[in-house]
């Protein structure tokens, strides 16, 4: 690819004139890409898996899971990898499941990349009626960036306060970002809060309605915590593109991407969904769990 994606920063500090919440999020901005080096950080693809390690198959039908996202430590430090592991891989059944929920079945693993020993040399092929399906990513590499999200909750500020203060305040972030003016109202949750792309942390931006009873629970009765997304949204939808569409992605005469020009993993997670994944790290083995999102 010819330049690095990089996202639009805003130049109003909503953060500070409201006393908002902040985290700094990942965004791994997949591109299509073969990567050839099997430890290299990527969605898809080969991943540094040893020959002598069975690989996981779904408790519900039997399939292989399918290597979703690896990332070296080096590249995301901001994981938190424990011990002295340094490559993180995710994995998922790639199946929908009929009668069950409609959350992805998500494996975790933490590996010491020097550990790992003799490589297997292919990733096992997932089952012909299900191999071309929207819930198996197109192998791509990734390209860190790392960005400040406000929560998208800001439970001490009504929204619409935010919303019109920043149609006072924000007049210069909305004509660089080309965004129009019917969708000025509420541009706080979608140009300025919480991205909806595959990311490393920061704040889930949610399609639906998520109440913190909906958040998993793990086993060892801990609240889990939001841990990262893989998105079908890379460079937005619906109004989210004007600021989450990265510099890299091409666009018309109205600031909007031309979608069929943008080559990333081409996940489509439901009705172009996300998965949201949580983690568990009061356990040592640091379980996950998985729940999706459409529209």
């Amino acid at each position: 690819m010819s330049r690095v994606p990089s996202t639009y920063i805003p130049r109003v500090d909503i953060a500070t004139h409201f006393a908002i919440s902040t985290r700094t999020t990942v965004l791994l901005h997949p591109r299509r890409a073969a990567v050839p080096d099997p430890f290299a950080s990527k969605v898809g693809g080969r991943f540094a898996w040893p020959e002598n390690e069975e690989w996981p198959k779904c408790p519900q039908d039997g399939e292989v899971f399918v290597p979703i996202l690896q990332l070296k430590k080096k590249d995301v430090p901001e994981l938190i990898f424990p011990g002295e592991m340094d490559l993180f891989q995710l994995l998922w059944c790639g199946e929908d499941h009929e009668g069950e929920s409609a959350d992805p079945l998500t494996h975790v693993f933490w590996r010491k990349a020097d550990a790992i020993g003799p490589l297997l040399d292919e990733m096992p092929a997932t089952s012909p009626d299900i191999y071309n399906t929207s819930h198996i990513p197109r192998e791509c590499a990734v390209f860190p960036e790392r960005v400040v999200e406000c929560d998208p909750a800001q439970p001490n500020t009504d929204s619409e306060l935010i919303d019109e203060w920043l149609r006072i305040h924000a007049t210069e972030d909305f004509e660089a970002i080309g965004l129009i003016e019917s969708y000025r109202e509420d541009a706080y949750l979608s140009q300025f809060a919480a991205a909806p792309s595959t990311k490393i942390g920061g704040f889930p931006s949610y399609i639906q309605d998520m109440e913190e009873q909906d958040i998993p629970v793990c086993e060892c009765s801990s609240k889990m915590r939001y841990f990262l997304t893989v998105s079908s949204r890379d460079i937005g939808d619906g109004c989210s593109h004007y600021r989450w569409a990265p510099s890299d992605i091409e666009r018309d005469e109205n600031h909007c991407p031309k979608h069929a020009a943008f080559y990333g993993t081409d996940l489509c997670l439901g009705d172009a969904g996300s998965v949201y994944v949580y983690i568990c790290q009061s356990c040592p083995s640091m379980p996950t769990a998985a729940i999706l999102q459409c529209s």
